[in-house]
């Protein structure tokens, strides 16, 4: 039995996917491959941010900080520049990123409703 379509990405429309009034939404809205990757930060700048906080993870304060993260998301309009970068472990980035998006969600009104 085949499975039935997701709806369209697009907020109101009522259609299943592949939507044929909106053409080309047709990946989930949360696929990262639908978003257009961004150039990573240099390997230069990543070791000076990492040589600078000591190695530190600014987000938990405990060391061992493995990559950077920037403090004001590339999407909100945060630069590369190394004032704008922080040493965080892989796990602490990966949380932060997703608190977030949901207060991205949130703030857009895309929260999940729960309980009835």
């Amino acid at each position: 039995m085949a499975r039935p379509g997701r709806p369209c990405s697009t907020p109101g429309c009522p259609r299943l996917q592949p939507c044929s009034v909106h053409p080309g939404r047709e990946r989930h809205r949360f696929d990262v491959r639908a978003t257009p990757k961004r150039p990573q930060v240099s390997a230069a700048v990543r070791r000076f941010v990492l040589e600078r906080d000591g190695g530190i993870c600014q987000l938990c304060g405990r060391p061992g900080a493995n990559t950077v993260d920037h403090r004001v998301a590339g999407a909100l309009g945060g630069s590369d520049a190394p004032s704008n970068l922080q040493a965080a472990h892989a796990g602490c980035n990966a949380r932060k990123a997703g608190a977030e998006a949901a207060e991205s969600r949130r703030r857009r009104g895309e929260g999940v409703e729960h309980g009835a």
